[in-house]
């Protein structure tokens, strides 16, 4: 019976699309019955041979040279998050470019979208290519990323996929073991020298072997992810070969541009020192660095009169703040809504942290523990303990007040971790913004995270939402429907971040399909939802942080659409912004539900 309704949902879907994309689709179910496309059809004595040829590869080349690997030297150096850089970041991914002309509709079409097709493939679901291949069909795939003005370096790589019998196998198809996995496809990546690549990697492998070895790269959610850098001179080519006609591919290459002179990638990225580094910070989080000389732990008890404020730490003689951690017990855990946070840098007027405390421990939607490189979070006995390793640099004076809107007194414990040294110049004070709305929004709204002037980094980003099902997908009504909104971000004034779902962002594939997950840079501590209208709720966050920071020098906006921008499906949305900005003033910014032009 879940068979038989399955299929019939897959042709309610199929009556909305106009006859050319059904013609298509055929051709590809048509191609996939005759077996026309066998050099595509996984083969795992193939596989083996390109596993033996990856660590030939990695065997076979040089030594490492004494230059540095930027990539890797932000990837490993926790105290220089602070740090302004001038890196230009983007990323390339699936997202769809002509909304409202491709099939499927309304606004699912973010998957099998390329830059090219590199040599010959059997035509993939529903494929688009932006133009023709530059590279003369010599490099064996679909290029996923493009670059030819280096220096630079991949921070990260993000895949998922949806395949067809997915969607056949009825309403069990968020339950399937491998789902967002893969089978026989393979990463080509190109650096500086377009002839051959410097490797090829299978997708199914990313976080079993170096340098593409947990925890730099590993499966998430129902997705892979890789946090390996891979820096180039020039050139950058990232190619997908070896895919499955009958798949959807959602993918995200984020690439960051450089001034400086880097070492290019290389097979053997782990005999570095500094790949060393990184492993250990990524595994044990910041948590876990050791003390740095003069560091110094402080805490307190800090007693909040309704109505009215209390200072919970304060110093005059410059430094940073390494670490800052907030508990209470059970009965002020379900009251942290009603308390704000807030952090006042070099005797500003206005705070620079302007956050409540449910939001700041990530326990908005509910009590759950989280455990990140940034922020750790860990409920006991129905109270709450949040610490954040997020370095927060003030030249003379710091102040952290807590602010009781409650109609009860508040009673926490608030401690930390004081340095006196100060990050490499130019550096930056660190921010967070709350912003949230309820209720369904106006036609055409988006959800603006953050939108700042000046110049600093973006370094991450909570989310806690709730939403109904989507009616307008019929059949594939599900609770986190919400979840389809796509992510933009626009640095500097120009749209350089284009996502392909909102739990993409958030390193999870397919509504968080396998729920609550860790790691170090993203995580989803909580997830409730399924194939049906009631409300989805989901709480998450990713980190910008290490080699993924982004970095602007006049303005950054980041915006999420609700669900396939569809604002009546909200119930409640609400994020949390972390930046550097190279100012105690918070100066002006914005936030919450916007109306975009079309």
């Amino acid at each position: 019976m879940h068979e038989q309704n399955g299929r019939m949902s897959a042709m309610r879907v199929l009556s909305r699309w106009d006859m050319t994309y059904a013609f298509r689709f055929a051709g590809v179910l048509l191609a996939v019955a005759l077996g026309g496309c066998m050099p595509d059809i996984c083969d795992p004595a193939g596989m083996d041979a390109v596993r033996a040829k990856f660590q030939e590869t990695v065997n076979a080349a040089a030594p490492l040279t004494s230059d540095t690997d930027q990539g890797l030297a932000e990837l490993s150096d926790w105290w220089a998050l602070p740090h302004l850089r001038t890196d230009r970041y983007q990323q390339f991914s699936s997202y769809n470019r002509q909304p409202g002309t491709s099939l499927p509709e309304p606004g699912l079409k973010d998957f099998n979208n390329f830059i090219a097709l590199s040599g010959w493939s059997c035509p993939l679901l529903l494929e688009e290519v932006d133009g023709p291949d530059a590279d003369g069909g010599t490099l064996g795939g679909y290029v996923l990323a493009s670059v030819d003005d280096g220096p630079g370096f991949v921070s990260r790589m993000f895949f998922t996929r949806f395949k067809l019998c997915d969607l056949l196998a009825g309403t069990g198809v968020f339950d399937l073991p491998d789902l967002g996995g893969f089978d026989c496809e393979v990463l080509r990546i190109f650096v500086d020298d377009l002839s051959q690549p410097v490797i090829e990697v299978p997708l199914a492998d990313l976080g079993d072997a170096a340098p593409f070895a947990s925890p730099l790269a590993s499966r998430t959610v129902a997705a892979t992810v890789s946090y390996t850098p891979i820096s180039f001179r020039q050139r950058l080519r990232i190619v997908l070969g070896r895919p499955s006609p009958s798949s959807a591919y959602f993918y995200h290459v984020d690439v960051k541009q450089i001034d400086s002179e880097t070492r290019p990638f290389s097979p053997r990225l782990a005999d570095d020192t500094a790949y060393g580094a990184a492993a250990t910070l990524l595994n044990g989080g910041a948590e876990a660095l050791e003390p740095r000389t003069g560091e110094q732990d402080w805490a307190q008890s800090v007693e909040v009169p309704a109505g009215a404020d209390a200072v919970a730490f304060s110093d005059a003689a410059g430094g940073t703040l390494t670490r800052l951690r907030v508990s209470c017990g059970a009965e002020m855990a379900a009251r942290l809504a009603a308390v704000d946070l807030w952090v006042f840098y070099d005797d500003a007027d206005r705070p620079a942290f302007d956050v409540p405390l449910d939001t700041f421990c990530g326990v908005r939607e509910q009590l759950a523990p989280l455990r990140t490189l940034a922020l750790r979070v860990d409920p006991a006995d129905g109270g709450v303990a949040a610490e954040t390793y997020l370095p927060m640099p003030f030249r003379r004076t710091i102040r952290i007040l807590l602010h009781n809107r409650g109609s009860a007194p508040a009673s926490l414990q608030v401690g930390g971790r004081l340095d006196r040294a100060q990050p490499v110049e130019p550096w930056g004070y660190l921010h967070a913004r709350s912003f949230a709305v309820a209720g369904p929004q106006p036609t055409g709204s988006q959800f603006e995270v953050l939108s700042v002037s000046g110049r600093g980094r973006y370094v991450g980003t909570f989310l806690f939402a709730a939403g109904n099902g989507d009616p307008r997908l019929g059949p594939l009504r599900a609770s986190l429907n919400i979840l389809e909104g796509n992510e933009q971000g626009i640095i500097d004034g120009a749209p350089r971040i284009f996502g392909t779902g909102t739990e993409d962002y958030f390193n999870g594939g397919l509504y968080f399909a396998a729920g609550p997950f860790d790691s170090p840079f993203a995580a989803a501590n909580y997830v409730r939802g399924g194939l049906s209208n009631d409300p989805g709720v989901v709480s998450c966050c990713r980190w910008h942080v290490l080699s993924d920071a982004i970095d602007f020098q006049q303005s950054f906006t980041l915006r999420f659409q609700y669900g396939i921008d569809y604002p009546a499906l909200v119930e409640r949305y609400a994020t949390v912004a972390y930046y550097y900005l190279d100012r105690p003033d918070p100066g002006t910014v914005t936030g919450g539900n916007v109306i975009v032009a079309p």
